[in-house]
């Protein structure tokens, strides 16, 4: 995992020049936000079709985005098909956009139960057969109002490759285990 935190910068939005402020929000702005969010948007990329969203529940562990679905689910079969994703959150400190890369990850499932447990009060176990997501992000966005943070606004944060860094994580492709058959097909709608 990476030691340093991402490189901020403003994003490039012409005509909403006036959420720029004086500085950038800080990451620890971002993370207390994929924390404490209860409701996650995920929106996913269906082959030949308009995109997928749909809330799911998760939790932030270890830089990032972990949740858990149906294997035969569209999300699951999405990624299958394309890891690239996008995951929204807001807490009434503002709102946090994720672009990443989704990845099986079975090195974290323990933690991720045990998380996700605590912070819905749903009891979930391990040794279900159902993937285990971690959704590694490439960039984020940040947004607040100026009324919460009068001298900060929009912010845009960016990685190194996600994948790699799952792959140092112990994390998978899900391509790699999707194995014949197992890829998402077109969506007709």
């Amino acid at each position: 995992m990476p030691s340093g935190e991402p490189r901020a910068s403003r994003p490039y939005m012409p005509g909403y020049e006036s959420m720029f402020h004086e500085q950038t929000l800080p990451w620890s702005w971002a993370r207390r936000v994929l924390e404490q969010a209860r409701n996650y948007w995920f929106a996913t990329n269906r082959l030949g079709a308009a995109p997928h969203v749909m809330p799911v529940w998760g939790v932030w562990l270890d830089n990032t985005v972990c949740f858990s679905t149906a294997v035969s689910s569209r999300k699951a079969r999405n990624i299958m098909a394309d890891p690239r994703c996008t995951v929204t959150a807001e807490t009434a400190e503002g709102q946090v956009v994720l672009e990443g890369v989704a990845t099986i990850d079975s090195t974290r499932v323990a933690r991720f139960v045990e998380a996700y447990s605590s912070k819905y009060d749903w009891p979930m176990e391990v040794g279900t057969d159902e993937p285990f997501f971690a959704v590694s992000p490439r960039r984020v966005f940040g947004f607040t109002e100026a009324t919460v943070n009068p001298s900060q606004g929009a912010t845009l944060w960016s990685f190194d490759d996600a994948a790699a860094r799952l792959a140092a994580l112990g994390g998978t492709d899900p391509n790699a285990q999707a194995g014949p058959g197992r890829r998402s097909q077109p969506d007709p709608g």
